[in-house]
């Protein structure tokens, strides 16, 4: 699900550059960091960690919190432009939201596997935060797409016979 939504982010971020005439190698820049942040945590967490549940949670958190990072960067890029599609900021803070929960969920996660006794409070807690932070990112959505978010088309011009002078 994360390097799904690490590809939306990178396409959705494809085009906002694209609308703002954005040089393109700073997507390329962008496609190679991503590439390698999702190689480098795979890499060092599933060697170095003994609990084969932790090693996923672990590249999870690392993944998501580069996700939260590049979402920070597509803002700065939206927000520099006077002319932001609404859907467009809404589908970003939808991740933000989700990213950001799971950073959270993730981490309590870890605390809660690594600790003998006592941690399962650190996974209900970071259950429950992942669980509504989840809901907040679909809720954005749901707004992102109801039709009051959609683009209007212009009115086709109307033949209106010309007033004689």
């Amino acid at each position: 699900m994360h390097v799904l939504l690490l590809a939306l982010m990178l396409q959705l971020t494809s085009r906002s550059l694209q609308s703002l005439k954005i040089n393109p190698t700073i997507f390329y820049g962008m496609v190679i960091v991503s590439v390698a942040v999702v190689a480098g945590a795979a890499w060092y967490f599933l060697e170095q960690t003994a609990v084969f549940q932790l090693k996923f949670t672990n590249i999870r958190r690392y993944v998501s919190s580069y996700i939260v990072i590049l979402n920070l960067v597509w803002w700065a890029f939206l927000i520099r432009t006077r002319k932001v599609d609404r859907r467009i900021l809404l589908l970003s803070a939808g991740i933000g939201l989700q990213m950001t929960g799971q950073v959270i969920n993730d981490s309590l996660l870890s605390i809660g596997l690594e600790q003998k006794s006592g941690g399962a409070i650190f996974n209900v807690l970071g259950g429950t935060i992942g669980f509504f932070t989840h809901l907040l990112c679909l809720y954005t959505w749901l707004r992102a797409f109801s039709p009051a978010n959609a683009k209007v088309a212009p009115a086709p011009a109307q033949n209106l016979p010309k007033l004689a002078q």
